[in-house]
């Protein structure tokens, strides 16, 4: 087993500096009454938004590391 602690890093800009959650959901254009799953969702940037377009208990966001 590896004692070493687990140090997050970024690998660049986050997602909110590079496009507008916003934006991606007015394309996506997802129906009501779907499961949003967001894997590896970081600081919760687009689970957020799927959470006001769709309603909390629609989604689902899952990360791997924690700060």
């Amino acid at each position: 087993m590896n004692s070493k602690k687990h140090k997050h890093r970024h690998a660049g800009k986050p997602s909110r500096d590079i496009i507008s959650a916003s934006k991606v959901f007015d394309l996506l254009n997802l129906p009501q009454g779907i499961v949003f799953l967001d894997a590896g969702c970081g600081d919760g940037y687009f689970s957020l938004e799927a959470s006001l377009r769709l309603g909390r208990e629609a989604f689902l966001a899952l990360r791997n590391s924690f700060y």
